[in-house]
C-alpha cells in the first residue's frame, strides 16, 4: 500500500475535526496571550506569568498541530 496514509491505518474524520477546532482555539488564545506578553512589556512591567503562559499555550499549539499532521 502507498500513499500519504500508507501503515497509518483508517483515518479518522471526527479526531481530524476535533483536533482543527483545538488548534483554532489554541491558536487565537496564544495570539490574546501574546498582545498581552507584549502589551506589559511596553508598558515597562514584564510578568514572569505572562511569559510562562505564552509558552504554554505555544507549546500545546505545537503539539496540536503535530498531531493533526500525524492524523
Amino acid at each position: 500500500m502507498t500513499g500519504p496514509t500508507a501503515g497509518r491505518g483508517a483515518v479518522n474524520p471526527a479526531r481530524r475535526q476535533k483536533l482543527e477546532v483545538l488548534i483554532g482555539f489554541l491558536g487565537m488564545l496564544t495570539l490574546l496571550v501574546f498582545v498581552a506578553a507584549v502589551f506589559g512589556i511596553i508598558r515597562g512591567e514584564p510578568s514572569p506569568l505572562a511569559s510562562l503562559l505564552l509558552f504554554g499555550v505555544a507549546a500545546g499549539l505545537g503539539l496540536a498541530i503535530r498531531a493533526r499532521l500525524r492524523a
